[in-house]
């Protein structure tokens, strides 16, 4: 289930919101997408609520998220295909950028994480923030936090005990969005990078536990 299905309601409000931009009636636009936004996330509180209940059915729901996108995407010939991957990869080509950590050491009393402070942290994630290179949506965190919050407190731990980031979360979405209406060259194109949800909500949770521990036993400058 990779989304929720269109209902006779969505539909009726989606015309509604394509009439309100034909019409250039931005404030009515506005406020039919809020009216969406709000429909679709009650419909999945009610089909998420349930499988709260039935961890195999949560798992199954959190695999089949992971599958490829089939969503419409711009179509363009192998020739700039390449030209794109070759422009906007250039700077992640090379594995030898990768800095090596050295484990913390045993005297190091850097403040473990807890389940509460991550299960409230997935609470934290915006409503449609895109999901980055592990494929899971915004909604996963937003709607399960508490049952994932244990799995990924562990990770977490792991991470910073060891001094080693899992390699998925060192890399990032590429997407090439158009500058303008008729792309012809790459220079048309911005680079929007997606990176893993859980890794940018790790960092968040960090950087106040960092700066403390900065402020407690870092030198005096």
């Amino acid at each position: 289930m990779k989304r929720i299905p269109a209902d006779g309601r969505i539909k009726q409000l989606e015309k509604e919101k394509q009439k309100a931009i034909e019409d250039g009636n931005n404030n009515l636009r506005n406020k039919i997408q809020r009216t969406i936004n709000k429909y679709v996330h009650d419909i999945r509180s009610e089909v998420f609520g349930g499988l709260k209940q039935n961890s195999r059915d949560f798992w199954a729901v959190i695999k089949s998220i992971r599958g490829p996108k089939d969503d419409c995407k711009m179509t363009i010939d192998s020739k700039f295909g390449s030209d794109l991957s070759d422009y906007f990869g250039r700077f992640n080509s090379s594995r030898d950028k990768d800095t090596s950590i050295s484990p913390l050491p045993a005297a190091c009393h850097f403040p473990l994480l807890n389940v509460n402070e991550v299960s409230k942290q997935f609470q934290k994630v915006k409503n449609g923030v895109a999901c980055g290179s592990d494929g899971l949506p915004w909604w996963v965190f937003k709607f399960f936090h508490t049952e994932l919050a244990p799995v990924y407190t562990y990770i977490f731990q792991g991470s910073i005990l060891k001094s080693d980031i899992p390699c998925l979360w060192k890399n990032a979405l590429t997407t090439p969005v158009p500058k303008v209406k008729i792309p012809s060259c790459v220079n048309d194109f911005r680079p929007i990078d997606l990176g893993s949800i859980a890794f940018n909500s790790l960092q968040k949770i960090l950087l106040p536990k960092l700066m403390d521990y900065i402020e407690k036993v870092g030198d005096d400058m």
